[in-house]
């Protein structure tokens, strides 16, 4: 398990680094793009974060204003990928602010600090969870959280 969480930790890193090289090798002629398909990208994803957060709440409140607390940073985010120190020192903020909030971060926090387990012990117990009691965590954290903050990774990656 922990092989799988390492390789789901690199690419947590490598995908908005290869999505920001697929956009500025298609649309170099014109920045203007850039900066309206990340503004697009944020909306959109803000927007389906929203009315998942929305009908959450109404089947699991606790379960939704945690997961809603910790995604109001995603609101947040702006690409600043400039040149000079202040672009690139607010890039590394905001991507700190985020690697706070990570989801596979929040998982270990969890299962070391709440549960005193190991991380495959903590994933076999949301499984039972789901099967035999009908919890909505595991489900909510890698289907609703876990895409919401790799989309907040991609719009802070692209350029501005």
């Amino acid at each position: 398990m922990s092989l799988f969480c390492s390789g789901l930790r690199l690419l947590e890193g490598v995908i908005p680094l290869v999505f920001r090289r697929i956009q500025l090798s298609r649309w170099t002629q014109s920045p203007e793009t850039t900066s309206t398909d990340s503004h697009l990208i944020k909306t959109f994803s803000l927007l389906v974060l929203g009315m998942w957060l929305s009908t959450l709440s109404t089947l699991n409140f606790s379960l939704g204003f945690f997961i809603g607390v910790l995604c109001a940073p995603l609101a947040f985010i702006q690409p600043l990928w400039n040149n000079d120190a202040k672009g690139t020192g607010l890039t590394i903020l905001q991507l700190l602010v985020l690697q706070l909030v990570s989801p596979l971060n929040w998982f270990y926090l969890v299962s070391t600090l709440e549960f005193g387990r190991n991380v495959s012990e903590l994933a076999k117990l949301y499984l039972f969870a789901w099967k035999v009691w009908g919890a909505w965590t595991s489900l909510v954290w890698w289907c609703i959280w876990w895409p919401a903050w790799m989309t907040g990774m991609v719009v802070l990656a692209f350029p501005k």
